[in-house]
């Protein structure tokens, strides 16, 4: 582990990944629009159900991820070992539960989701098969986190690679019937998905096994459980809840917009795929300042570990804003791309002019939120983020959007309170320094977890 740390040689894997995850998820939406709008909505939808998975999921991988870089940070890397096993162990179940419970409940879900007509359908077809491998998503975003926690964002990215290129084939074949292939449709699109998602899975746990040198499974029955276990959701469960408090305003959202018509529902999902390749950048630099903080304070350095935060915090906030700009500039043509309803296209071009202001102050967060979790302050976020996303961001999409019939307008302006708000806050908390005294590796609380 003698990588140098610094943003760019963390963020550029990182940024690569995302972008490669979210072009599959730009060339699926791109697919499906050839076959059928309803079809878009209807996956769009149910990707938020399976990206709520993944969050609840990284209540154990962002356990996993603060103790791994804090420890590594203090040069402790023998302690990982059995972090490592346990996190992989308590997901694959979690994992199986949760595909178990979306295979039996998928259509009620989707219901209350307010998914009608041929939009349901659709949902379910799709929902049915991803749900029932969720497993699979549950060890390969551990496996992954862990991996980059090691610092080797690179290795993460060119599994995605791999990843991205099965999918879009599968994807590609299942709608375009080349070769005289039948069509499969949305089901051929989801089988598509797990099954990349399993050779990627595959390849991630080899990488486990010789990259890191981890050894036998069975040091997992000499290990203190439940102090290890305790450690790992002690942090975890409020690090993954800023993020899950977040996707759940989102689906309640979701379900405000439907109450407006499917026209509505169709443009969100052009719009915010369009929005995830902003995302990205502020995302990117985000989890590279989570890598790079962890460190520094595990190695007792919290004035470097200030001073990236508020660093990092400046390009996120120049990359977003100036490629916000570019994409409501661009608008019309890249909407296009997707579908030619005018009348979707017209509300989705007023919406990336408005995504302007909602983009910086989406990189606050993005970035703060960051460096706070890798500094182990992982109580405050979820505190605010209930404050504010469910203050400001669902109540004010309804009051805006169907009180005051501003329609999708309404909701993004109300995006917009959210962000600003809760980015301010954020920004201040960081700024007061209160976050040293929660990190993890304190002369205190060194020795919390026993070997």
């Amino acid at each position: 582990m003698n990588k140098k740390l610094n943003t760019f040689s963390l963020a550029w894997p990182i940024f690569i990944e995302m972008f490669l995850k979210y072009l599959v998820g730009y060339i699926g939406v791109f697919i499906l629009s050839k076959y059928s709008d309803a079809a878009v909505a209807a996956v769009g939808v149910c990707n938020q159900l399976n990206y709520l998975l993944i969050i609840l999921y990284s209540v154990v991988n962002s356990g996993t991820s603060i103790i791994i870089i804090q420890y590594l940070g203090a040069g402790k890397k023998d302690y990982v070992e059995d972090i490592i096993w346990i996190s992989l162990f308590v997901n694959f179940i979690f994992g199986v539960i949760c595909s178990i419970g979306l295979v039996i409940f998928c259509p009620y879900i989707l219901s209350l989701m307010g998914l009608k007509g041929e939009i349901l359908i659709y949902g379910i077809q799709y929902l049915c098969i991803t749900g029932s491998m969720s497993f699979i998503q549950s060890v390969s975003t551990t496996a992954s986190s862990i991996i980059r926690a090691f610092k080797y964002t690179n290795i993460s990215m060119y599994v995605m690679v791999i990843v991205n290129i099965l999918n879009i084939i599968g994807s590609y074949i299942s709608i375009f019937r080349p070769f005289g292939i039948p069509q499969f449709g949305v089901r051929g699109i989801a089988v598509s998905a797990v099954s990349s998602q399993f050779i990627g899975l595959i390849i991630l746990l080899s990488i486990l096994r010789h990259k890191i040198e981890l050894k036998s499974v069975t040091k997992l029955c000499r290990s203190n459980l439940s102090k290890i276990i305790s450690e790992i959701y002690r942090l975890g469960i409020p690090s993954a809840g800023e993020v899950l408090v977040a996707h759940l305003s989102q689906l309640t959202i979701t379900s405000i917009i439907s109450l407006l018509g499917s026209n509505e529902l169709i443009t969100r999902t052009y719009v915010f795929n369009l929005l995830l390749f902003i995302m990205m950048f502020s995302n990117s630099i985000g989890q590279a300042t989570q890598i790079l903080v962890g460190h520094f304070v595990g190695a007792k350095d919290t004035e470097r570990a200030y001073k990236i935060g508020i660093n990092n915090l400046k390009y996120a906030i120049l990359l977003s804003g100036s490629s916000s700009i570019v994409f409501a500039v661009l608008g019309k043509n890249l909407l296009n791309i997707f579908t030619h309803n005018q009348a979707v296209i017209q509300i989705g071009r007023n919406l990336l002019t408005i995504s302007i202001i909602l983009e910086i102050g989406r990189s606050l967060n993005l970035v703060v939120i960051n460096a706070l979790k890798g500094s182990g302050d992982v109580k405050f976020p979820v505190f605010i983020g209930i404050f504010t996303m469910w203050g400001f961001g669902v109540l004010f999409s309804y009051i805006l959007g169907i009180y005051f019939k501003l329609g999708l307008y309404g909701v993004w302006i109300a995006f917009c309170m959210d962000e600003w708000i809760r980015g301010i806050i954020m920004l201040m908390r960081w700024k007061s320094k209160k976050w040293i005294y929660k990190i993890v590796l304190t002369s205190s609380n060194d020795s919390n977890i026993s070997y």
